[in-house]
């Protein structure tokens, strides 16, 4: 067993360590006993009265503690990854079920205007005759002129229902359907006498190109109630 004397000092006992530790397969690391003694401590053994130097024990407590610094942090980013994909997926499933009912929303408000707009359509088709035949507002007949209130009723359903999809409907679609119901509700029935409906015919085709319009707001696969 070759052996170093004492008389070195610090340096000289670091220095031929880390020469011993460079040699191949089994490198040795000096450790004192109490006689100055210096025993050959090899790495790949163990042997319960060599300790590693003050650099390697301070080299082997810093591994240490890397790997356990980087196995907690791998921990906690994977609890973290982990819960973050669950909040991530309930707030997916939350923006789809959201998603879901505005759509239905705006598929009612579709077809409850259509049913309205068909109901005005009506009302003004039978005052568009009476008030073409008739030579006076008289002439109309009470029933016809009773009508008017239906009409009225017809219109404020048909606002009603344009709030609940004032959010969901195009602005510019939802301003033109809102003008169109006052006009329809602020309308004179007597300067139609013997002319008919007042701007039936335009009704008419607006009452067709709204249609057409909350058709397209939809879609074609949604355009029956569900």
């Amino acid at each position: 067993m070759a052996q170093i004397p004492n008389m070195r000092g610090a340096a000289a006992t670091v220095l031929a360590s880390f020469v011993l530790l460079a040699a191949a397969g089994s490198a040795v690391m000096p450790a004192y006993s109490q006689d100055d003694d210096i025993p050959t401590c090899s790495l790949t053994q163990f042997d319960p009265n060599c300790s590693p130097s003050g650099w390697m024990a301070f080299i082997l407590g810093e591994i240490f503690v890397a790997i356990a610094i980087a196995v907690f942090l791998f921990y906690l980013q994977s609890k973290t990854d982990r819960r973050l994909s669950e909040a991530i997926e309930q707030i997916q499933v939350i923006l789809k079920r959201e998603d879901e009912s505005r759509r239905r929303q705006l598929i009612y408000v579709n077809q409850a205007l259509k049913n309205y707009f068909s109901v005005i359509l009506m009302i003004t088709g039978l005052m568009n005759r009476a008030l073409a035949k008739a030579e006076t507002f008289e002439d109309v007949p009470a029933t016809i002129r009773d009508k008017r209130k239906d009409l009225v009723r017809a219109v404020g359903r048909s606002g009603e229902a344009l709030s609940l999809a004032v959010e969901m409907l195009d602005p510019l679609l939802t301003e033109q359907i809102r003008r169109f119901l006052n006009r329809v509700e602020e309308v004179n029935l007597s300067s139609g006498i013997g002319k008919g409906f007042p701007g039936y015919d335009d009704l008419k085709k607006e009452i067709a190109r709204f249609t057409e319009k909350l058709d397209a707001e939809i879609g074609d696969e949604d355009r029956i109630l569900k």
